[in-house]
């Protein structure tokens, strides 16, 4: 899998493998709501948190109290969840803080069911990048 949409409508975190790796180190981020559209290319080390951050939210889908947070290596991507009946992401996205330094934040609401679900299997599979065989 080459691309995630988490969210729907115009409220939405598109997030894209930038490279041709197994396992990319470079995710492309593209967050959409309403009027307002950021993208910005993040670096980690394979993402394999970031995957077991929404495999975390699915396995307690009925809920859970406080916030949780996900932060890309370098700050450039973060994700704060909270269950208030449905699954809210405040996801914050910032540009190069050497080059333009700009932040654009906005809350994305996902159902605690289906929808949560089929978002932590989509980026465990793009995370996980193509099966190989021999």
């Amino acid at each position: 899998m080459a691309e995630v949409k988490i969210g729907s409508g115009s409220q939405s975190l598109t997030l894209s493998a930038a490279d041709a790796l197994p396992r990319p180190d470079e995710v492309v981020v593209e967050l959409r709501a309403e009027m307002l559209s950021a993208s910005a290319t993040i670096y980690a080390l394979g993402f394999t948190d970031l995957a077991e951050f929404f495999d975390g939210m699915a396995k307690d889908w009925r809920g859970w109290s406080g916030s949780r947070t996900w932060r890309s290596l370098e700050g450039d991507l973060e994700i704060y969840a909270e269950y208030q009946r449905h699954v809210l992401l405040r996801v914050g996205v910032r540009g190069d803080p050497y080059r333009s330094d700009w932040r654009a934040t906005a809350t994305i609401e996902l159902d605690p069911g289906e929808q949560l679900s089929a978002a932590a299997q989509d980026v465990r599979a793009l995370v996980a990048g193509p099966l190989h065989t021999p």
